[in-house]
């Protein structure tokens, strides 16, 4: 028996025994009590105890069952659940640009070396624009990249190598912008979709998702176009590369699809026809990979919104973490009991473990989009439906 993944709350368990062993059936005990009975179900046999104490050492044990009597112990495994994190953090709110402006996603290298992208107008009457800022710790610069197209995310792995998405990608080298319009390089046809979101391990190794079920792949040296198994529109991707194992897994959010791939081709999971509840009309619009065993998933629509943290090894093994009536952008933070997730209204949620907060102090009547959350500080970008204004919330726990 191994513990599969921990949370505040629950533990997930896995069972495995040899296949050639039929009709066992077992009994896991918890400090001494008995838990969970049942009959083996395959090589691997995964259990959820939940209902658990924050913070608290556990000792599991799994015996087999044998004339109604348990036999053959395995060896007692220890966990230890996550304690909670604090809901308290304080804001400062900064406006961008003019009327019309809007800031789609944000990244974040410390908490003085900050980007922000969107598109920030700075003269209404000529149309003057920017579609980045850059935080130093004390102030906000505007930046204009290519003729300042909308830009709808950015990736960093350093301050000489950052990426952005304006429906095509660009590059920043240290030195100079580069982009790749991938249309007239024949990558994309005319029927694909804008691109607007990328997730990957290097610049060698990137994967962009956008409209219309479009997934195009980076190797450094050149982009090619993967068939996705879609035609919805992909609103976004994250993953995860184990060292360990030397495997990619990369998860892409859609509306009404949720997709997988280990890095060469894709599968579809769960769609409008196979969906994951007993509702169809959820859909999974953002998706974060906090590490390498586990996944969250917000889900909006029917019976079934909320977020939920699924098995990367068997995503219908999930657990509700909390259910919410927020249409999500983008969610971010340090571990699966130290999150935010944020969407319309400016909303921006925080879980800690066991209960979500929400900060009205943060809800001026528009669209929070983007969210960088890391150790104590959180950096969240969007827009005010107050003053139609791009706005930054900058938390300090």
């Amino acid at each position: 028996m191994d513990v599969d993944y921990r949370g505040t709350d629950f533990v997930w368990l896995k069972l495995s025994v040899e296949e050639t062993v039929k009709d066992l059936h077992y009994l896991i005990r918890r400090n001494n009590e008995d838990r969970f009975t049942g009959q083996f179900s395959g090589r691997d046999t995964l259990i959820t105890d939940t209902s658990l104490t924050p913070g608290t050492e556990y000792y599991y044990t799994v015996y087999g069952i044998k004339n109604s009597e348990p036999v053959d112990s395995g060896d007692t495994v220890p966990v230890t659940t996550l304690p909670l994190s604090s809901h308290d953090f304080h804001w400062e709110i900064d406006t961008l640009g003019e009327y019309g402006s809007m800031l789609r996603d944000v990244f974040a290298f410390s908490e003085n070396d900050v980007w922000v992208v969107g598109e920030i107008i700075t003269n209404v009457h000529t149309g003057d624009k920017s579609n980045a800022a850059h935080w130093d710790g004390t102030k906000w610069e505007l930046h204009k990249i290519d003729l300042n197209p909308p830009m709808y995310y950015i990736l960093g792995f350093s301050q000489d190598d950052l990426w952005m998405v304006s429906g095509i990608p660009h590059h920043w080298d240290g030195m100079n912008w580069s982009k790749y319009h991938l249309w007239d390089m024949g990558v994309l046809s005319p029927n694909d979709g804008i691109l607007t979101k990328v997730w990957g391990t290097s610049s060698t190794n990137l994967y962009f998702v956008g409209d219309k079920g479009t997934i195009v792949h980076y190797d450094g040296s050149q982009y090619r176009r993967m068939e996705s198994g879609t035609d919805a529109d992909l609103k976004d991707i994250d993953g995860v590369y184990d060292p360990e194992t030397g495997q990619t897994r990369i998860w892409v959010a859609g509306s009404g699809v949720l997709l997988y791939s280990e890095g060469e081709t894709w599968e579809v999971v769960w769609d409008f026809d196979h969906p994951f509840f007993k509702d169809n009309y959820n859909n999974p619009n953002t998706v974060w990979v906090p590490d390498r065993k586990g996944f969250i998933v917000s889900v909006w629509g029917g019976s079934n919104s909320g977020t939920y943290l699924l098995n990367q090894q068997n995503p219908h093994q999930h657990t509700s973490l909390f259910n919410h009536d927020l249409f999500s952008f983008d969610m971010h933070g340090n571990s699966i009991n130290d999150f935010f997730i944020v969407g319309d209204w400016n909303k921006v949620y925080h879980y800690n473990g066991s209960t979500v907060r929400n900060y009205p102090e943060l809800s001026l009547d528009g669209y929070s989009f983007g969210i960088y959350h890391f150790n104590n500080h959180v950096f969240v970008a969007g827009a005010t439906g107050s003053s139609f204004r791009a706005v930054v919330f900058r938390g300090v726990r």
